[in-house]
């Protein structure tokens, strides 16, 4: 049921959210199978757990809570893209010269208690774009984002926490098609494109993953779906990134061929390496490699002994340090110095600068 599905995938992703991580979760399947089904329960316990999981550090003094939420919903046909919240104005999906995908034009609404996001989650559904089509008569034909920015105002320095909730346009097959007027064609066209781009990327970013050797093309720019999650995707991002697929099949067995199509359209996301060797790392300036003690060996150096290695990484190798939220990362540093903000930001940020350049040294051999 909706709860054992939330339990297990929806609120590690909330926690890590919290945390400053970005995390994604998309719910993939034929039109009618159930998708935005599972994704209105998603999306409605995110908005309790947003606030009932929020941790001691997350509070200051006087018990008032340090983070900001904010939510924005928006639907996507093709490279197309309009408010959900503000009767369907333009919105735009833009990078900048930093690198930073922006979204630009739509209404962010703060909130404050669960009940506000649970409405605005109710209202912005209400207003997605659904047509009858001849397997659904309320087919969405559009992708729901729903974006949730969290505000660490303890660590102003440290990037925000993002949590995507995508309810996927339903995939269709050309047989699916053959009632269609031409702009219903027009618009299944759009959404099997960005289907078939979204899986690309995905599986590409996976094999990027397990075979850091290899170069793989992941081809994020092609669809504005992918080139919204451009963090979770480019192998050169330091923002720590986590990503579910619910893959929604039909129970009836005239559908059969469709739950076989969005089961091959699943099972390669998930990209098993059979009979691989325990990674060995070779390169010493990859902190992925370093033990506890090399990496405390690296702070102190860095900082000059000015960072007490006991409290910013006790016991934690260079792998797990890395796998730490940025803000997590930024909270430590700061109890272990006399460091300010701006310069915690930036030893994180040569951190992953090592671990960057040694997947490119990787890549290139």
């Amino acid at each position: 049921d909706n709860d054992t599905v939330y339990a297990a995938l929806g609120r590690p992703m909330v926690r890590f959210v919290l945390d400053g991580g970005v995390s994604t979760i998309f719910a993939y399947g034929q039109t009618g199978s159930g998708k935005t089904y599972t994704m209105t329960a998603i999306e409605m316990r995110t908005a309790y757990d947003l606030f009932a999981l929020q941790q001691p550090q997350h509070f200051d003094e006087h018990g008032q809570s340090l983070l900001k939420i904010f939510v924005s919903c928006f639907e996507l046909l093709g490279n197309e893209a309009s408010d959900l919240l503000n009767n369907h104005s333009p919105v735009q999906i833009l990078e900048d010269t930093f690198g930073q995908v922006n979204i630009k034009d739509a209404l962010e609404f703060e909130v404050n208690h669960p009940e506000e996001l649970q409405s605005l989650i109710q209202r912005a559904s209400e207003f997605r774009k659904t047509s009858s089509t001849f397997k659904n008569d309320t087919s969405s034909r559009s992708h729901a984002v729903f974006q949730i920015r969290v505000i660490n105002t303890a660590i102003p320095a440290a990037e925000n926490g993002r949590l995507f909730l995508i309810d996927l346009a339903g995939s269709e097959r050309a047989s699916d098609a053959l009632y269609h007027d031409k702009s219903r064609l027009k618009e299944t066209q759009a959404i099997n494109k960005s289907l078939m781009c979204l899986k690309d990327c995905i599986r590409n970013r996976v094999k990027a993953t397990k075979e850091p050797s290899k170069h793989l093309h992941i081809p994020y720019r092609q669809s504005k779906l992918t080139h919204l999650l451009k963090d979770a995707f480019e192998l050169e991002s330091f923002r720590l990134c986590k990503s579910v697929v619910i893959a929604c099949i039909s129970p009836s067995a005239v559908d059969h061929s469709h739950t076989v199509n969005t089961l091959r359209y699943a099972a390669p996301i998930k990209v098993a390496v059979l009979n691989k060797k325990v990674t060995e790392f070779t390169d010493p300036d990859d902190p992925s490699g370093w033990t506890n003690a090399q990496l405390a060996d690296w702070v102190s150096v860095k900082s000059k002994n000015k960072v007490n290695t006991d409290i910013l990484c006790p016991f934690e190798t260079g792998l797990q340090i890395c796998r730490l939220p940025e803000a997590e990362f930024i909270r430590r540093l700061l109890q272990a110095s006399t460091y300010g903000e701006k310069r915690a930001k930036m030893f994180y940020v040569e951190l992953w600068g090592l671990v960057i350049d040694a997947r490119t040294r990787a890549r290139e051999k």
